[in-house]
């Protein structure tokens, strides 16, 4: 009897000190882990900006980034202070841009210059937004051809509803460097408000055929690389589109008689008839990123 008592109590001792080690064990963690998310300690606190870097797919925040970058574009022209207030400060100071040498950054030839998105990606759940976006210019006047330049990069930073914009140097692979780059927290002291507007389908969509109107005429190169496959059937090559570019120009419509889409996983495929039941098909990917075919 006296050896089972002795037992127990042995049992007894070594489930305290396991509980005892197991106590100090779980009371150590919280204190490091307090130690790590208090600044007083000097700890780290978890990033406000996430590196998390998807490409944006939202058309009413894709094309109110592009209606930002044109603003910004219009006040370089019309209004210095304004787009100084936009410029990013530390681009300003790495380049000694100041109002009398802003149009020297951003030089036009004509008298409207028009800044059209083609891809942007941007880090996602943050309260700091880093939107990196490459697109093309068109730069044009009444009398005059359209000018493109095309490769133009920009980096919009979005916090509280402000914005500042940035430009990039030239760069092969936009998600490339939008994944490594450093996104910090960062405070936006200016009176620009980012606005998020709505873009109807329509009005979508009207774009997106003025726009390829006017690469038909002045950018062959990019216009071809938007026909859908069954159209290069028809047009084997570039010069072939080239020589008939006035008569697809002539012929490509933005009054619709009726639209209707069917989405699929990856893409969506609009089908968009005048009132002579001419069809102009596009097939979308991204905002601004399609395929576009038509007959006649």
């Amino acid at each position: 009897m006296n050896k089972n008592k002795q037992f127990y109590i042995i049992i007894f001792v070594v489930i305290i000190l396991i509980i005892t080690s197991l106590l100090a064990l779980w009371l150590s963690n919280s204190i490091d882990d307090d130690e790590k998310n208090n600044p007083n300690n000097g700890g780290t606190t978890a990033p406000s900006i996430t590196q998390e870097i998807t490409r944006l797919d939202n058309y009413d925040t894709f094309f109110s980034i592009q209606d930002a970058i044109n603003n910004f574009y219009s006040s370089i022209y019309n209004n210095k202070e304004k787009a100084l207030e936009i410029l990013d400060k530390d681009y300003i100071f790495e380049n000694g841009v100041n109002i009398n040498n802003l149009e020297s950054y951003f030089p036009r030839t004509y008298e409207v210059v028009n800044f059209i998105a083609e891809e942007i990606y941007y880090n996602q759940a943050s309260e700091v937004i880093y939107y990196f976006v490459k697109g093309y210019t068109t730069d044009t006047t009444m009398d005059e051809p359209i000018i493109y330049k095309d490769n133009i990069y920009y980096l919009l930073i979005r916090k509280n509803n402000k914005y500042i914009i940035k430009p990039l140097n030239n760069i092969n692979d936009l998600e490339s460097y939008a994944k490594e780059y450093n996104k910090v927290d960062i405070n936006i002291n200016n009176n620009e408000t980012f606005s998020n507007k709505t873009t109807s389908e329509t009005n979508k969509l009207i774009s997106y055929i003025a726009n390829y109107k006017n690469l038909v005429l002045y950018d062959t190169n990019k216009a071809y690389e938007m026909l859908a496959d069954d159209m290069k059937n028809i047009y084997p090559n570039e010069n072939s589109l080239r020589n008939d570019r006035i008569n697809i120009a002539n012929k490509l419509f933005t009054a619709f008689y009726s639209t209707g889409n069917i989405e699929y996983e990856d893409y969506i495929v609009y089908k968009i008839q005048d009132n002579s039941y001419h069809t102009i098909t596009i097939t979308e990917y991204y905002p601004n990123d399609y395929k576009i075919s038509f007959n006649y």
